[in-house]
């Protein structure tokens, strides 16, 4: 039975009189009027208490941030329903960005898996200390995620994705949430090293490279053994204080544009490499000088 002239209070849609006399809404399932309610049945599977608030889960197929508060076990319920319940509401937009991001990087369920775990973990204590958005959490627990498993996927990436996103985002805040990530669960993942990125950057130039199979493969194994020969005869604290991805990025230029591989590509200067490789003309450049002080046998 309707209500048509009562608005829910919670939600603002119809109230209804169910088939057990109870007053509740018929989208979020607030029990408007409980006093039909008896005390044993308040707390039963039949109902959920969220912010002083009584819901009845068999009167709605949507159970606000129900799933927030590990009470209903549906998480696709609580996402079809996340309206403004506070910190609950930036746990669900954290989660939404979470999938978004790990699919546009092509990561796997596991890492996104890991990723809301850890927010779930960590997004409570780091808004209580420190004032940050969710994308910057977001943006943190994915980094750590993937060196947890040593996945070659930079900070450069994550950061990207998530600012493509038109979220609110910035390096700086993203690092300051990865440390304090690392503090909350007491254990750092090891970095990723330089030469666990150059296979997936010597992937990256081998749909520009113009040549026979056999001779690709051939070509890009080259590039790959002599970009490694390079970071090897760094200096410890330029490899251990750099960014890896983008040293590994200037090792590859380096060779790329030193060997004359360009000639067989449809890459011909520095701004076109960075545009593939997604790093910055400025920062290829200076990392490949660091190279050809180090060293510049390769």
């Amino acid at each position: 039975m309707n209500l048509n002239n009562d608005a829910c209070p919670e939600c603002g849609s119809t109230i209804i009189i169910n088939n057990v006399g109870e007053t509740v809404c018929s989208n979020c399932g607030l029990v408007v009027d409980d006093n039909r309610i008896r005390s044993e049945e308040e707390y039963n599977d039949k109902y959920i208490k969220l912010k002083q608030k009584t819901f009845n889960i068999l009167s709605s197929p949507v159970i606000a941030g129900s799933y927030v508060q590990s009470i209903f076990p549906n998480s696709s319920l609580a996402k079809t329903n996340a309206r403004s319940l506070g910190v609950n509401s930036t746990f669900l937009r954290g989660v939404e960005l979470t999938r978004q991001v790990c699919d546009a990087l092509n990561l796997s369920k596991n890492i996104e898996k890991r990723s809301t775990y850890l927010l779930n973990a960590v997004l409570g204590d780091i808004k209580q200390r420190i004032d940050l958005t969710v994308s910057s959490v977001v943006g943190a627990v994915i980094l750590y995620a993937v060196r947890e498993t040593g996945l070659p996927v930079s900070f450069k990436e994550i950061f990207n994705t998530i600012k493509a996103k038109g979220k609110r985002v910035t390096a700086s805040k993203i690092i300051k949430a990865y440390r304090l990530i690392v503090e909350l669960m007491g254990h750092e993942p090891v970095r990723n090293t330089p030469e666990v990125f150059l296979a997936r950057i010597v992937n990256l130039l081998s749909s520009s490279i113009n040549c026979p199979p056999d001779q690709k493969e051939i070509m890009l194994k080259e590039i790959k053994e002599k970009a490694s020969q390079c970071i090897s005869m760094l200096p410890k604290q330029i490899t251990s204080g750099k960014n890896p991805y983008v040293l590994a990025a200037g090792a590859v230029h380096y060779v790329f544009f030193r060997n004359k591989i360009n000639i067989s590509t449809n890459i011909r200067n520095t701004l076109m490499f960075s545009r593939l490789i997604h790093v910055t003309e400025y920062s290829l450049k200076e990392y490949s000088k660091i190279i050809e002080k180090h060293a510049n046998f390769c």
